[in-house]
């Protein structure tokens, strides 16, 4: 019988209340080991710059923003304003408040006598309690609508999706089928995903729930919603047979803001359903948070079916989640608005440019056949060769196979990402000496 890697002491409660002391003692040790780890932080992406002062009163309170946050419930202590606020920064962020032309050649008298343009799609949102819980209720979303149609579902995503994909289908008992990406840069496979779509639903009829990375885990890959949509275009595929979600848990923030990166953009104007981000991530957020986007149609044909036995809360049961965090949602709105949108994109320009600088460090100094520096543009994330065990645990590097990535977020400094090549250098020259 093995031994447990951590050992928890028998009596992990006391019978009466822990000395002050040993409380004290206990917490200044967690501060001492957070803050110098804090020092040493590349592989996950995280935005460990804090600076929420402002928001400490509200400790004091139990924030719940129980239920959705555009149908109150009596429970007054929440922070569901600001909560809509922040859902409306997104919506407007990812085209959901776009208009689109009704006809693109009318003439000057039926321009003046009728509007050229109409609204989107009315678009609803909520705060989640992080990119997963996005995922899974945007593809929740995806089989109702799927299944509304009385046609088998399945879904598709690329080798480079998040393991939240793989454990919706799970969830949810939905086929799954994973297309390989591009080598080259780490997107879907368009041409397999064609064959794919042709197959499930013009000769099998059934339909499909894609999800589009933007920004995938390892390698920080971007899939390409036009291109996506124009397959669907060219083989006629119905609307009704069709879902898309977005993932864009790590570069939500990042695309969006970069005119440069327009071939890769994405939103409800070009043809999304639903799109899931991460709030601390590129942001930055002292808890773990995120937000969901989806067509409104989509929300309410799930919350159709709330039970009875939900009057309680006076709301539609449109979440996954009942009670969610009220302080996710001010933690959010704070570093929306003290940063704006200027702000947002200062920080993504900056976080790319410093992850250029390291692919060009990496290449200069440890590039070779075995060690290949992979980086995708408008990316803040750089793979290269796994390092010995002693460089993964000092930088707290994210690992998988014999691969390792840093991810550039706003906390991450220059003198930080020289630091770990110099080191990084000298450790593969070990490796190739031993």
């Amino acid at each position: 019988m093995t031994s447990p890697i951590f050992h928890v002491s028998k009596r992990v409660l006391s019978t009466g209340k822990l000395n002050k002391r040993l409380i004290t003692e206990k917490l200044k040790k967690l501060h001492e080991n957070i803050s110098k780890q804090s020092k040493y932080h590349l592989g996950y992406p995280y935005n460990l710059n804090q600076n929420n002062g402002d928001l400490r009163p509200f400790m004091d309170f139990f924030l719940n923003n129980l239920g959705d946050a555009y149908a109150q419930s009596n429970y007054k202590i929440n922070t569901q304003e600001l909560e809509r606020e922040v859902i409306e920064i997104f919506i407007n962020m990812w085209g959901g408040n776009k208009q689109i032309l009704k006809s693109t050649d009318l003439s000057e008298s039926e321009s003046e006598s009728e509007p050229p343009e109409q609204p989107n799609e009315p678009i609803w949102g909520a705060i989640t309690s992080c990119g997963t819980e996005g995922n899974l209720l945007g593809i929740l979303y995806g089989r109702e609508a799927c299944e509304s149609t009385g046609s088998p579902v399945t879904l598709i995503s690329s080798t480079e999706s998040h393991y939240s994909i793989s454990k919706a289908c799970r969830m949810y008992k939905i086929p799954y089928i994973q297309i390989k990406s591009q080598i080259q840069n780490g997107e879907i496979d368009y041409n397999e995903l064609e064959m794919k779509i042709k197959n499930i639903i013009l000769k099998q009829g059934g339909s499909i729930i894609i999800v589009v990375n933007v920004g995938s885990t390892v390698i920080g890959a971007h899939d390409n919603l036009n291109k996506i949509i124009n397959i669907l275009k060219n083989n006629k595929i119905p609307k009704s047979k069709y879902y898309i979600h977005i993932d864009a848990a790590l570069s939500g923030l990042l695309l969006p803001l970069i005119h440069e990166a327009k071939s890769y953009h994405f939103g409800f104007d070009l043809g999304a359903d639903s799109i899931a981000v991460s709030g601390h991530k590129q942001l930055g957020t002292p808890i773990p948070c995120g937000v969901i986007c989806t067509k409104k149609q989509h929300m309410e044909r799930w919350a159709a079916g709330t039970p009875s036995e939900a009057d309680y809360v006076n709301t539609q049961d449109s979440t996954i989640s009942g009670s969610r965090s009220g302080f996710a949602a001010l933690a959010l709105w704070y570093a929306l608005q003290t940063q704006g949108t200027d702000g947002l994109e200062l920080d993504a320009r900056i976080c790319i440019a410093k992850a250029e600088y390291l692919r060009s460090r990496l290449e200069h100094q440890c590039g070779s056949k075995s060690n290949p520096i992979r980086y995708n543009p408008f990316s803040t994330t750089v793979v290269f060769k796994r390092p010995s065990q002693k460089i993964e645990l000092k930088y707290q590097l994210a690992t998988t196979r014999d691969i390792a990535h840093i991810v550039v977020t706003p906390s991450v400094s220059k003198q930080l990402l020289d630091e770990f090549v110099d080191e990084y250098e000298e450790d593969v020259m070990n490796q190739i000496e031993k």
